[in-house]
């Protein structure tokens, strides 16, 4: 009886190893300043082409994510 549990404690310390790693980090859009700058800008005067840009890129990261959720 021993030998079954000593057994059994094994693989499953052991099956813990065997996780395979994978590459799940969404990809990240790179902004330059004068981008930062015009987002900063629209976000006052309510003009939205940056800030539109902005929340499309985030929806893509958002969708990767859930993507390697499931």
């Amino acid at each position: 009886m021993k030998s079954l549990f000593t057994g059994l404690t094994v693989m499953v310390l052991l099956s813990g190893c065997s996780h395979i790693p994978s590459n799940t980090q969404p990809d990240f859009f790179p902004y330059t300043e004068a981008e930062q700058d015009q987002a900063a800008k629209e976000m006052i005067g309510n003009a939205c082409p940056m800030l539109s840009r902005f929340t499309m890129d985030y929806g893509v990261v958002r969708d990767q994510i859930r993507s390697d959720e499931h």
